[in-house]
């Protein structure tokens, strides 16, 4: 009855506007049915032969085998689309067993106590917490969309007169007086011609006469007194100075390096099953994602890591050298949308058609100065 009013419709915009109004309507009816029935469709056979080329096939049987791609030589490979070209450019994704350094055959003595903070400390650039044995397979998805991003931790410092007054009596322990750095900086300035233009140049002045301090300071004594006499919240030391003389105490600000930033990196795919086969293959592949990020039950008192992932772009056994680097990643988070299109979509056997997978990955160490300088001088580095 739905259908034959909706006809109907169809009969009247074709009478009144043509055809594609009446395709239109057709189209909307056979959206909402799907929606409403959680609309099946029958599975195709188990590889797409009828649609795919001789060419798309042969890819296929390629990826069946680990030489295609640039992967250890054990293990298994889960490559999604099936006929994904390993020739093509496409990102790779080793899982590894998380290992402390120097966590394995510990020696006695000296050495014992090397390894110990070995394994305290593995944030340095040489450093690696992959299990050079424990390789536990490869995920191959076609390219993402590729973002690089680099940052660090900047923040801002203030130290009032007193207190730089104190650091400054305090600079010869804490390395002022140490040789190496100032010593280099003083050969650079007189080798340069500056000696006696250092300002601005990163050797440290003091920019007022030591009686013009002293003489302010007293007066910063004042306002602090004055201000604590005063029972109010809403007014400081400051305050007081900065409408009796307009001014206010220096806080001698700068921007100070504060450490590095761990990258993350989020890749989307939208993938289509076409056959039982590839759909298979993406459930592998979800499972493996999930069973690799998931940490490892020991007993009541402790839990093992989970997995560490090793990303690379790559084309063939070659890696790019236009896309970034990446160091060891953990995988921080995953979702997974088996209704993509907004509303449940299966073959036959309750296999989604789509799904859009998502991942999300954290650098587990900062990435240094040393490891840009070290990486292929022909590309673009981490």
């Amino acid at each position: 009855m739905a259908w034959s009013l909706l006809a109907k419709g169809a009969l009247a915009t074709v009478a009144g506007g043509g055809l594609f109004g009446a395709l239109t309507i057709k189209d909307e009816y056979i959206k909402q049915k799907a929606k409403e029935n959680a609309q099946f469709y029958v599975p195709q056979e188990d590889f797409v032969g009828s649609t795919a080329s001789r060419q798309q096939r042969n890819n296929e049987r390629k990826t069946q085998g680990m030489q295609s791609f640039a992967t250890p030589s054990k293990g298994q490979v889960f490559a999604y689309p099936l006929d994904i070209d390993p020739e093509q450019d496409h990102l790779e994704i080793d899982e590894y067993l998380y290992r402390r350094p120097g966590s394995q055959n510990v020696p006695p003595g000296e050495w014992g106590i090397s390894y110990a903070y070995q394994r305290a400390s593995a944030s340095g650039p040489q450093a690696s917490v992959a299990a050079p044995n424990a390789y536990e397979g490869s995920i191959v998805l076609p390219m993402p969309k590729v973002v690089d991003a680099q940052g660090a931790q900047w923040g801002k410092s203030t130290m009032s007169g007193d207190e730089l007054a104190k650091v400054n009596r305090a600079g010869a322990y804490i390395g002022m007086g140490q040789a190496g750095g100032n010593r280099r900086q003083d050969r650079e300035i007189d080798a340069a011609g500056l000696r006696g233009r250092e300002s601005g140049l990163g050797v440290p002045r003091t920019s007022r006469r030591g009686t013009d301090y002293i003489n302010e300071r007293v007066i910063v004594n004042r306002s602090r007194s004055a201000a604590k006499g005063i029972d109010s919240a809403n007014v400081d030391a400051n305050d007081i100075s900065a409408r009796t003389m307009g001014k206010i105490m220096n806080p001698n600000a700068e921007l100070l390096f504060q450490g590095p930033v761990l990258r993350e990196f989020g890749f989307k795919w939208l993938m289509v099953a076409r056959s039982s086969r590839e759909g298979d293959m993406i459930r592998k592949i979800i499972r493996k994602f999930k069973a690799g990020s998931a940490p490892v039950y020991s007993n009541t008192a402790m839990l093992e890591t989970p997995s560490i992932w090793g990303l690379r772009y790559m084309r063939g056994k070659t890696q790019l050298r236009t896309a970034n680097l990446f160091g060891q990643m953990a995988l921080t988070q995953m979702s997974v949308d088996y209704a993509p299109q907004g509303y449940w979509n299966a073959y036959g056997d309750s296999q989604p058609i789509a799904i859009r997978l998502a991942v999300t990955f954290k650098e587990l160490k900062a990435i240094y100065k040393e490891d840009q300088t070290k990486s292929d001088p022909a590309s673009v580095g981490y």
